[in-house]
């Protein structure tokens, strides 16, 4: 909670002059009271300046916050097919975001460069295609692996967990794929890289059909040991985050489980030791993307999710940042079909709001948070004609320093970004 400010101007203490206080006057003389008393009135004043200059930088803060407007759809040039993940960053080290995508149709993972620096986005490489139509792409994600510094690719296919290597120091130029875990018996929906055990490399978390667990990356270079499960009989876990939720220092598991229909966690002890689950809620249907966010600004994680059957977003207040969770509070109960959420910073005024898409209504819509504290708009739809929106993520693609909205449409074979003309 932000301390109280006092109501009304500053207490004025009497004050007495010394010879070495008084400020001269034109004239070389003055007394006492009256040095005093000038004194007094350019404190005032300079309060007074004070109190119209941070009255002024709120004002402007808040009409930014309210211009908040996006405008022209890009559509991203390529062989797209199906994309059901996508992923940002600078591949290539040029200094703008260029993206990864993995796709339903044949497992395709496939890099666009952003060609201009400004949006364009075009497709450099295909890292990986299947033979067999009956494999599919499910997830992917960006992270140096290797610990080279520059950003490597991971994707999970149907049976199949592996990396690509970044192989020149930020060239984009990327090896051949390096399998994690040669086979995966069951859907590997969600992978997210992170360091687990605390030894300064980065491992990965996964969740499948039936399993959560992780990866250790043993040398820091890449090379992962076996799976190491956590928690089975969970069924179809397809979105799996790892994140410090009880402030401890180390990184928790927090999981979207959609037959089970939980939003869930699991403690980390210290080294990847993880303890048993807890659910947060049991009444998340269809639940399909979590997010570990401070939404209410006081400096711990938050819980976000976004459910398919449910239609609903909704949100879990983390309690004194010890993981003690609230009962949810619904940000929306009018998206059909939700697949995605984000947590971001769409009008810059520097509280997180909250961007989602929709398969049901083919839309991709956001919620702003209205007063850094969780209190959230109405429902603002950016595009409707989006076939089955399976994805959003946020980045600056066009370099103007604002969020661009960046979505994939599997029912259209389309990537689409929308620019943010908040910032000109």
């Amino acid at each position: 909670m932000r301390p109280s400010r006092p109501r009304g101007g500053p207490t004025m203490r009497p004050c007495s002059l010394a010879a070495h206080d008084a400020a001269p006057t034109l004239n070389g003389s003055c007394s006492a009271s009256s040095a005093a008393h000038k004194l007094m009135r350019w404190r005032r004043g300079l309060l007074a300046l004070a109190l119209v200059v941070l009255a002024l930088a709120v004002l402007a803060s808040h009409a930014r916050a309210g211009d908040a407007t996006f405008g022209p759809v890009h559509e991203v040039l390529g062989e797209t097919t199906a994309p059901v993940d996508l992923q940002l960053a600078d591949l290539d080290g040029d200094g703008d975001l260029d993206l990864v995508s993995t796709s339903e149709d044949l497992g395709r993972v496939i890099w666009y460069e952003n060609v201009d620096g400004q949006g364009q986005l075009v497709e450099n490489t295909l890292l990986h295609v299947e033979d067999n139509p009956a494999y599919m792409g499910l997830s992917v994600a960006i992270a140096d692996m290797d610990g080279d510094t520059d950003p490597d690719v991971l994707s999970s296919m149907t049976t199949q967990f592996s990396w690509y290597e970044n192989r020149g120091l930020h060239s984009g130029a990327f090896g051949l794929e390096l399998p994690v875990s040669p086979y995966i018996p069951f859907h590997c929906f969600s992978l997210f890289p992170a360091d687990i055990d605390g030894d300064g490399d980065l491992d990965v978390a996964y969740g499948t059909t039936v399993e959560v667990g992780w990866y250790q990356n043993l040398d820091g270079r890449g090379t992962f040991g076996p799976a190491i499960p956590q928690a089975t009989g969970m069924f179809y876990n397809r979105s799996v985050v790892a994140a410090d939720l009880d402030s401890d220092g180390d990184l928790d598991l927090l999981v979207a489980t959609y037959v089970d229909r939980t939003i869930s966690w699991f403690e980390n002890g210290g080294g990847g030791r993880f303890g048993p689950q807890q659910i947060i809620t049991d009444a998340a249907y269809g639940a399909r993307c979590v997010v570990a966010a401070d939404l209410d600004g006081d400096l711990d994680l938050d819980v976000l999710c976004a459910t398919a059957q449910g239609d609903r977003v909704m949100w879990f207040e983390n309690r004194s940042g010890l993981a003690w969770f609230s009962d949810a509070r619904v940000i929306g109960l009018d998206v059909d079909g939700a697949t995605s959420v984000v947590a971001a910073d769409l009008d810059l005024d520097g509280d997180l709001d909250v961007l989602v898409a929709s398969a049901g209504d083919d839309s991709v819509s956001w919620y702003e948070n209205q007063d850094g504290r969780a209190l959230f708009s109405a429902r603002r739809v950016l595009l409707a004609t989006a076939s089955r929106a399976s994805v959003v993520r946020t980045g600056d693609l066009d370099g103007d320093g604002d969020l661009d909205v960046i979505l994939g449409a599997t029912g259209d074979d389309q990537i689409l970004w929308i620019e943010n003309l908040l910032l000109p």
